[in-house]
């Protein structure tokens, strides 16, 4: 045991110290989980392990933000590019809880994950093969460096229906899924989240909310 803990150790040193980021599938990181399934853990150390991966799991997408600091744009002049770039696939539509001039930080990152919606969300909705929510994630995070989360609870959405639902094309919709990045402990320059859902009949994404955070049972 002490030797295998010795190994762990020494690599995950290495992914720290490592220059860049890593990807997800780096092959690094697999070997920290196979060390971690050799031996019999307690829950605390897998988690630290775990942590450690997830610490590293960065993305290409990461390492050019740098070269992106200075991106002077506003997340509605993002808004307002994507809506030409992106017409017939994404419809805006923002709730009267968004704050289209949101002062997120990184517009960089929002145009990004406009990107990843209009096109990378959208083929796997309208592909007849199934993509996992996991997938799309991952897809997402090495894309922009965001989460993504397909539902709300029923119990969220009906006592904050304001928060979950906007107006499009003559019918309202609720908005269950969100992406983004940051938690309501942040700044509002480090936090944001984009509300959506999948019109399934004009095969396109319409987003309702964008702001710091959707109101749930717990905020």
């Amino acid at each position: 045991l002490p030797r295998m803990l010795g190994k762990i150790d020494t690599t995950a040193a290495a992914l720290l110290a490592a220059p860049h980021r890593l990807s997800p599938r780096d092959p690094r990181l697999a070997a920290v989980a196979g060390l971690a399934d050799e031996v019999d853990f307690d829950p605390a150390t897998h988690a630290s392990i775990a942590a450690i991966a997830d610490a590293e799991a960065f993305t290409e997408a990461e390492r050019a933000e740098a070269a992106s600091a200075r991106d002077t744009r506003t997340v509605g002049q993002v808004i307002d590019e994507c809506n030409d770039r992106w017409a017939g696939k994404i419809a805006f539509a923002l709730n009267s809880r968004s704050d289209r001039d949101y002062p997120y930080a990184r517009p960089h990152e929002v145009e990004r994950a406009f990107d990843w919606l209009a096109t990378t969300y959208r083929d796997a909705m309208t592909d007849s093969r199934s993509v996992s929510h996991e997938d799309l994630h991952l897809s997402l995070r090495e894309t922009a460096g965001w989460h993504f989360r397909p539902l709300q609870s029923a119990t969220t959405v009906g006592r904050f229906r304001e928060w979950y639902e906007c107006s499009w094309n003559g019918r309202r919709h609720q908005v269950l899924s969100h992406i983004g990045r940051g938690d309501t402990k942040r700044m509002a320059e480090n936090a944001i989240r984009i509300g959506f859902t999948w019109d399934r009949e004009h095969e396109l994404i319409v987003i309702g909310f964008i702001g710091q955070h959707q109101r749930t049972t717990q905020s």
